[in-house]
């Protein structure tokens, strides 16, 4: 593949040892987009700066770095779908070393084991998911597992066939954790390294009936994970040991009760105080919840963000949250009231081309 990439900014002094590295997803169809974008930004200052693009990468929707942050892996949204794998470099800048494919349609999640072994990526449109090797050089190898969902929703316009939505590891990586949005279920599946996985499921859970599950994010200290839908905008949060999960609690994360949700991301802050989640649809929102020591949830603020909130992030200082919104064109810059945990705008940096995910170095 050939690459090509330059810097379209740089701003002396802008660079400090506050600075970090935020890589950006997007999709690059019909949209202005050339492909993967990277950004420098001052925990200090909450300033955003451009720092370079990487182009001639076809719809990088979703994005994981290594836990050595030495290579970026990306999921090409597209038909046939495929993932690439960079070295990252200075500047911004990154080196691809290859490309494989995905065994399905429109990839549009990607997660990476804590010893970069192996990466499990979620195929949305053909409703399977592939565990793929990960080589000592960052280089993706073979795919290891291949797993085809079956079944449907009640939801006729978007749960006709299965939908897998999102691959993640159990915080101690005893499993892998998989949502289906077209046939409302979880899946847990155990996980060794350097094994792998197996293709039968150690434990299902029906989700709601047409709530379509989306993204999970485990807590990262206590026994619960909580669940967004994106048809319904709910979150559902889960006791979990063991690779079994059970529901205590289900809210909504809106008050726009008759809206279509459409809802994206959800995320915990770094001192697992607070739950963050994105709508998008007729809502456009982000919703704050405050977490109970057992775990139950209570809103607390609900704000209007940018146009399409896909993906978000929080800082590591917990200071901090950015949003990728797609049809704005725009990524919102939040400070965090640490006390509250609600949202205050600081900042929304227009011209980012179709931003979908937004990743820290």
């Amino acid at each position: 593949m050939k690459f090509i990439s330059f810097c379209i900014a740089f701003i002396a002094g802008a660079v400090s040892l506050q600075a970090q590295t935020l890589w950006v997803g997007t999709y690059t169809n019909n949209t202005g987009s050339k492909g993967i974008y990277s950004y420098s930004f001052n925990d200090s200052t909450g300033k955003l700066v451009p720092l370079a693009v990487n182009e001639n990468i076809s719809n990088p929707s979703y994005l994981a770095l290594s836990a050595n942050k030495q290579f970026l892996y990306a999921v090409n949204e597209n038909t046939e779908g495929t993932v690439q794998a960079f070295q990252v470099q200075k500047g911004g800048l990154l080196q691809p070393i290859n490309s494989v494919s995905t065994q399905g349609m429109h990839p549009c999640f990607i997660s990476v084991n804590s010893t970069n072994q192996k990466i499990n990526i979620a195929n949305y449109s053909s409703g399977n998911w592939v565990q793929i090797q990960v080589l000592a050089d960052g280089s993706l190898g073979k795919t290891q597992l291949n797993v085809t969902h079956k079944g449907s929703g009640v939801n006729k316009e978007r749960q006709q066939t299965p939908h897998v939505h999102q691959t993640i590891f159990s915080p101690d990586e005893k499993y892998i954790v998989v949502t289906d949005l077209g046939v409302d279920s979880l899946y847990l599946h155990r996980f060794e390294v350097p094994k792998g996985s197996s293709a039968t499921p150690w434990f299902k859970v029906a989700t709601t009936p047409g709530g379509g599950p989306r993204h999970l994010v485990f807590h990262p200290t206590n026994p619960w994970f909580y669940l967004l839908e994106e048809l319904t905008g709910n979150v559902t949060g889960f006791m979990y040991k063991d690779g079994i999960a059970k529901a205590f609690q289900r809210v909504a994360s809106s008050k726009k009760e008759n809206a279509f949700k459409g809802s994206a991301d959800i995320h915990i802050s770094p001192d697992r105080k607070y739950l963050y989640a994105s709508n998008r649809g007729e809502v456009n929102s982000i919703a704050v919840f405050e977490i109970a020591k057992t775990g139950t949830l209570q809103m607390v603020q609900e704000i209007k963000t940018v146009e399409a909130p896909r993906n978000f992030t929080i800082h590591p200082n917990g200071q901090w949250l950015l949003v990728a919104g797609m049809k704005e064109n725009a990524i919102a810059c939040y400070k965090i009231n640490k006390q509250t945990g609600e949202l205050h705008l600081h900042e929304t940096v227009k011209n980012v081309p179709s931003p979908v995910c937004v990743v820290w170095q």
